[in-house]
């Protein structure tokens, strides 16, 4: 396999050979150096000797096109392509480093003046660009993989690379006809301790319950769908948002492997507002340990839809998990989630089904999406930056139908690889599932094993 030094745009449409080109590389001029901001900052001298004026200038007018392409660039993202430092050894598959700048500035040296004429001339070329590398090619990571819209899952292996990976595109897509999907989540978490007993819900039923708390049964949308499988919050002696309508511990919801459930989550709540016509709900979550709990922001529900709202953000355990060994059960057995509700109007009972946990460090959502509403899917796209984007497109035309608003937070591939948990708000019932695509490139900070 050849070594490879140069630079292309995104297409490789424009590329220009640093080994071969007419302005070729003297390799002993060669610097790499860390710019202020922990880029990497190549300077190179470029020479022709014994070619013409015009295949000097050709090869110049190359590179200063891709100059003008990566100012292009950082100057509109959405709407111009990005340039790469394309750099391998002769035994690694091709990797590329995203560019920042380009310089290139004729060098005067004796009688060789950027005048030209002398079928000999010199350039220094100062590259700016980032400290991690990434595969040219894009890796399809999960592959029209269904899932359930309750905390569906998907384990991710290991990937290649010593940087997480840039997922470049996430497709969710669900069957014609069936219950529209107004909000998804995506999670990526890590192995970590261990993910073979990882808990992503918790059923309300398994609290201990509070004031106009009590169990019901509601096999249509209650998952699973068994009796007592929900609870109804009536507010029919006390509606106060000081008393806690449902109290439940890790303990109860899991009483195995309490090291697999280690992580940051958003804590989705699944709901439906029944019995009533009218009104808003309020309520919030207090999470921790039975002293010093956390007060999450209060939410209110007032759509009598069955839906999903994230009404917390938590730590398991909150004190950390720094621990080499495996975390005690001690740790997190007595980590309680508590829900506080008040109705506000109206004469809804809150029916609530349970907390749907989304891991929170590498997550993405959206929640203004119709996700199989006329043929629609939800397309995420990374950009080479970080930056992201979001739309809703027609399955049938691939047409965009909306911009959608997402929301994300460090939304990369672990290199350990971990477990893709989904969820996706719908209108009636507990068996949808929909299909979801992840591309990634994977990163890699120096050499690419192969």
């Amino acid at each position: 396999m050849a070594i490879v030094l140069r630079l292309a745009n995104y297409a490789q449409t424009i590329t220009y050979n640093l080994l071969t080109g007419d302005l070729y590389a003297l390799m002993d001029t060669w610097s790499t150096d860390f710019g202020d901001m922990g880029e990497m900052v190549e300077t190179i001298t470029l020479a022709a000797r014994g070619e013409t004026d015009s295949a000097i200038m050709t090869a110049a007018q190359t590179l200063t096109e891709l100059q003008d392409n990566c100012i292009d660039f950082w100057g509109d993202k959405l709407n111009n392509k990005s340039v790469w430092w394309e750099e391998k050894t002769a035994d690694e598959t091709a990797k590329r480093a995203l560019i920042y700048s380009i310089d290139l500035l004729p060098l005067q040296k004796s009688k060789y003046t950027k005048l030209l004429g002398g079928s000999t001339a010199f350039f220094k070329l100062t590259v700016i660009h980032d400290a991690i590398y990434e595969d040219v090619s894009e890796t399809t990571v999960v592959n029209a993989q269904s899932m359930s819209c309750l905390s569906g899952t998907k384990t991710i292996a290991a990937i290649k690379g010593s940087a997480p990976a840039r997922i470049s595109q996430v497709l969710v897509t669900g069957v014609n006809g069936v219950n529209s999907k107004e909000a998804v989540w995506l999670g990526i978490r890590p192995t970590g301790y261990g993910t073979t007993l990882y808990q992503r819900y918790w059923e309300a039923a398994y609290g201990d319950l509070g004031a106009d708390s009590s169990l019901a049964s509601d096999v249509t949308w209650g998952f699973p769908a068994s009796s007592n499988n929900v609870v109804d919050i009536t507010f029919a002696t006390d509606n106060t948002l000081t008393t806690c309508r449902i109290n439940l511990q890790l303990l109860d919801a899991d009483s195995a492997r309490y090291d697999d459930n280690v992580g940051d989550y958003i804590v989705l709540l699944r709901y439906k507002l029944v019995t009533g016509s009218s009104g808003e709900i309020l309520v919030q979550a207090q999470s921790g340990y039975e002293d010093g709990k956390k007060i999450h922001e209060a939410v209110i529900l007032d759509d009598d839809a069955l839906n999903m709202k994230a009404i917390a953000r938590i730590s398991l355990p909150p004190t950390g998990a720094r621990s080499e060994t495996s975390i005690s059960s001690d740790d997190l057995a007595n980590f309680e989630f508590d829900l506080y509700a008040k109705r506000l109007s109206g004469d809804y009972v809150l029916r609530v089904d349970g907390y749907y946990l989304i891991p929170a460090k590498h997550c993405i959502f959206t929640e203004d999406a119709e996700v199989e509403y006329n043929n629609a899917f939800v397309e995420f796209k990374t950009l080479e930056d970080g930056s992201f984007i979001a739309r809703q497109k027609n399955s049938s035309s691939n047409r965009v139908e909306k911009a959608l608003l997402p929301g994300n937070t460090n939304w990369v591939l672990p290199v350990e690889g971990g477990i893709l948990v989904l969820a996706a708000a719908n209108t009636d019932v507990n068996t949808d599932t929909v299909t979801v695509t992840l591309k990634a490139f994977y990163r890699h900070r120096m050499f690419r094993e192969a």
